[in-house]
């Protein structure tokens, strides 16, 4: 085994942060695909 080199604190939190921008990025561009899908099949597929 070699020896482990843990982060500092600099780079702990810049990956962090890095990792909730991401996931909130995500998380709203997922929601937004999800809104228009629901529109089109409401409007489109289940129209009477």
């Amino acid at each position: 085994m070699g020896t482990v080199t843990w982060p500092s604190k600099a780079d702990l939190k810049e990956g962090t942060t890095v990792v909730i921008i991401m996931s909130a990025i995500v998380a709203i561009f997922l929601s937004l695909i999800d809104t228009v899908f629901s529109f089109i099949i409401k409007n489109l597929f289940l129209k009477v």
